[in-house]
């Protein structure tokens, strides 16, 4: 997380969509990656908040757990962010870990950096 706060603000539903998010990848972790380590980076630009999530788990087939029968966790990662605008990729590859990346623009930026 950045040493300096923000200089932007978030709405509260983005906040709460971000949060729920969040909560769930972790969550994923703990009941399924079989991580060592999960690693959260929160960083900006002028035109997004950008959230990493990675961890050193089992990994998975993505396409297969989005379009299969295995839950709606991505399913519902991807539509809070997607509503929001925002960006919503899953890296993954069986035993070699999760890497989530999500980028959410913000209020009153510049549209030249959303890129993340």
């Amino acid at each position: 997380v950045p040493m300096d706060p923000p200089r932007f603000s978030l709405s509260s539903e983005n906040r709460h969509s971000l949060f729920l998010v969040i909560k769930e990848a972790l969550n994923n972790c703990l009941k399924h990656a079989v991580a060592k380590e999960v690693r959260i980076r929160v960083s900006e630009t002028t035109a997004a908040v950008l959230i990493v999530i990675e961890d050193d788990g089992c990994g998975f087939d993505p396409q297969e757990q989005e379009h299969g029968h295995s839950g709606n966790g991505l399913r519902n990662m991807r539509a809070r962010i997607e509503h929001l605008d925002g960006r919503f990729l899953v890296e993954s590859r069986s035993g070699q870990g999760t890497k989530l990346t999500i980028s959410v623009p913000v209020a009153g930026a510049a549209t030249g950096d959303a890129n993340v």
